[in-house]
């Protein structure tokens, strides 16, 4: 039976996998089932007391969560003290934090591991309890439709047929494993309400998620790993959902940037591998690579507030110096500079970032010439198989240029020149959405796109054209709005301002932003004289400069606005996923709480519908059960009904006549047909009986009855039943 139940638990537990990345909470899930059930087994061989296997089995489950998530507060790593208490909060509201703001698949965080590893604890404990102590397998079933319906709770799409079907199948041998007390009939009954019940509850469950239209609770801005995958999806969306505001010491906006992209496959654009140097605080950022003091710099502070934006790459402006007031680990990667976080998100944080301004000249930029230095040659690489038109365009852009710079203006000019059309529409269109090397060829034919084709596209002829380039990934400077309480001026950014850009390496320079894409962002004149006062940007005033988001700018009112926490107008919001997800929790809790009477009343229905005196009767045993009325199998009818009448539970002609009833069926076997219609017993009867007993206790004893039926707990089965 063990062995059964960790089969089913580890079959419902691989169908998460559908909502989380990896392996590794699979392994740690899988590991804490087969401690507790294999805990429970092996204590249940050394004692006959029913209660001690599960409080051995969840005290192996707290013992392998302290080990595992505290056990540097714990007494010889196993043992938890308090402070072992406190990180257990601490990661509980982490996880919380990290199942509301996810993507799906999401990358376990700390605090959704240590959920995880205690919820399925406690599932395996209620297994083997229910399955081996109350010897009630098919109550089996409820628990493990628990599990395999979290990822419908989670997403629609992410409910899987297959996985409820193989849980059930599972749970099936669970109760086919169980020969001790054969009931086939009730067995055919739970395991087809399971099914059906599981089947559906996926859809209904699914039916509370948010959708990404903003008619419902609004879910967001979500940007994952690799934030080009739904850039797109996000400029496309009917009504811009808030992303942040920010203030600045500067007087015009910045773009804020949030991960740079620097592998290049041929298929897509990726970020370089993250790994996790806590060394790398916030409060000592390191110098932009290959930046010389020649270049010019001023110092600006932005106050930034993120919004409903979820996931783990920090808008700033680059390049970031300090970082203050961020709530959870963060570290900087040391080649793109960019911030991301280990076990939180940026959703609602607040933080002040102090940046340097670089305004470097085209006269520093063009001394570089074609030089590349050997840290960066790696991103001039690309792959063989570049298509013919992308070399033409690039030979045709860029020949007879001498310098790095020429080229680059050349390149920007290229795309701006009014050949090519900004259109978030065209690619899906015409199926040439993305930033592969296919999807810029045909670009480069159609000539129309948005800012990834155009990013990805001017950083590939880059690299084609000998210099190292990259793609950005980030946030337009926004529009400036006025706050009404206190008249002051910010900055908002929304989704439509989610923005790709190329960056291109310079020695002595760094790496240096250009904009390619037309009707979009800011474009940078490098000609222009640096002028003493920091406040004018680097800005080509003899172009015209298109607003920052986009042409034309879309209209976001106070009414459009997302439900998240109080904004700038101080309007008070809210976020619905946490909501979901105590709704979903709760709901679960009290299918739990409640199955066991669920059951009860099922079997206590079948009896009273059979019309048999012995099924009356015997439901008229167990309701006594259930109140700590003694009936013993062994007890006669006659008997335990005048205990009854002497206990002063319950005495009248309903009982007489069901007592008499019984005796006859049970003793006069060809002549008791004839006199059992004689006594005309019914269901009416049996009701009259069951309500005395239970109007004789007490409102807690009622409850406890209710919830905690002892009659479902099997009697032995080499006792002999008589009536």
């Amino acid at each position: 039976m063990t062995a059964a139940l960790a089969l089913a638990l580890t079959v419902a537990v691989t169908g998460l996998s559908s909502a989380l990345e990896g392996w590794d909470w699979w392994l740690l899930a899988v590991f804490t089932a087969f401690v507790a059930l294999g805990v429970a087994g092996w204590v249940r061989g050394l004692t006959r007391f029913r209660v001690i296997p599960p409080l051995a089995a969840l005290a192996a489950v707290l013992v392998l969560l302290t080990l595992r998530f505290a056990a540097d507060t714990a007494i010889f790593w196993v043992i938890p003290t308090f402070d072992s208490v406190d990180r257990f909060g601490e990661l509980t509201l982490a996880g919380q934090l990290g199942i509301a703001q996810s993507i799906v698949p999401a990358a376990a965080t700390e605090g959704m591991l240590f959920i995880i590893a205690l919820g399925i604890g406690v599932v395996a404990v209620t297994l083997d309890t229910v399955a081996l102590p109350l010897r009630s397998p098919a109550l089996s079933g409820i628990p493990l439709l628990v599990v395999v319906a979290i990822p419908s709770v989670v997403q629609r799409e992410l409910s899987s047929v297959f996985t409820f079907v193989f849980t059930a199948s599972a749970w099936l041998l669970v109760l086919w494993v169980d020969r001790r007390r054969p009931q086939p009939g009730s067995a055919v009954t739970v395991g087809a309400f399971v099914v059906v019940g599981a089947l559906i509850a996926a859809p209904v469950l699914a039916g509370l998620q948010p959708d990404s239209s903003g008619t419902r609770a609004a879910a967001g801005l979500q940007v994952g790993v690799n934030p080009m995958v739904n850039l797109g999806n996000d400029l496309r969306r009917a009504d811009p959902f808030v992303a942040l505001t920010y203030t600045t010491s500067r007087e015009s906006g910045h773009y804020l940037r949030m991960v740079t992209l620097d592998q290049f496959d041929g298929l897509q654009w990726e970020p370089t591998g993250v790994v996790v140097d806590r060394d790398n605080t916030m409060d000592r950022i390191a110098e932009p690579p290959g930046l010389s003091d020649a270049v010019v710099r001023e110092s600006v502070t932005t106050d930034v507030e993120v919004g409903s934006t979820v996931g783990r790459w920090l808008p700033v402006p680059y390049p970031p110096v300090e970082v203050d007031g961020l709530v959870g680990d963060w570290f900087w990667e040391p080649d793109g500079l960019s911030i991301r976080a280990d076990n939180t998100y940026i959703r609602w944080q607040e933080y002040t970032v102090e940046s340097a301004w670089l305004r470097p000249t085209a006269e520093q930029l063009r001394a570089v010439g074609q030089r590349v230095p050997e840290p960066v040659q790696q991103y001039t690489h690309l792959p063989v198989d570049v298509a013919d038109n992308i070399r033409a365009a690039t030979d045709e852009v860029t020949g007879g240029l001498s310098t790095a710079y020429e080229k680059a203006i050349a390149l920007q000019d290229y795309f701006r020149n009014g050949d090519f059309d900004y259109s978030e529409d065209a690619p899906v269109e015409d199926g040439y959405d993305g930033d592969g090397l296919a999807v810029i060829s045909k670009f480069l034919e159609v000539r129309k796109g948005y800012c990834v084709h155009f990013a990805s596209s001017m950083a590939v002829m880059a690299r084609l054209a000998g210099i190292p380039a990259r793609v950005a990934v980030g946030f337009l400077p926004g529009v400036v709005e006025t706050d009404e309480q206190t008249r002051e001026d910010y900055y908002l950014v929304t989704s439509h301002d989610m923005h790709a850009w190329p960056e291109l390496f310079f020695e002595g320079v760094g790496w240096v932003p250009f904009e390619p894409t037309p009707g979009r962002g800011v474009l940078p004149n490098y000609e222009a004289p640096v002028v003493d006062d920091p406040a004018t940007p680097n800005v080509d005033e003899s172009r015209p400069v298109p607003a920052s988001t986009g042409a034309p700018a879309p209209t976001v009112r106070d009414g459009d606005l997302p439900s998240e926490r109080p904004g700038p107008d101080g309007a008070d919001v809210v976020d619905w996923a946490p909501v979901l997800w105590t709704i979903g929790i709760t709901a679960a809790s009290l299918l739990v709480v409640f199955a066991p009477a669920s059951w009860r009343r099922f079997i206590r229905s079948r009896r009273l519908l059979s019309h048999s005196p012995e099924q009356f009767w015997q439901e008229l045993r167990d309701t006594a059960t259930d109140f700590g009325i003694p009936a013993p199998d062994t007890e006669t009818a006659r008997a335990f009904a005048t205990r009854l009448e002497e206990i002063g539970e319950v005495r009248g002609e309903q009982l007489d006549r069901l007592r008499d009833a019984v005796e006859l069926h049970s003793y006069a076997e060809h002549a008791g047909a004839l006199l059992v219609r004689e006594i005309a017993v019914g269901p009416a009867d049996a009701r009259e009986v069951i309500a005395r007993i239970e109007s004789g206790h007490g409102l807690l004893q009622r409850l406890r009855a209710l919830l905690l039926p002892l009659s479902l707990i099997p009697r032995r089965t080499d006792e002999t039943r008589s009536i």
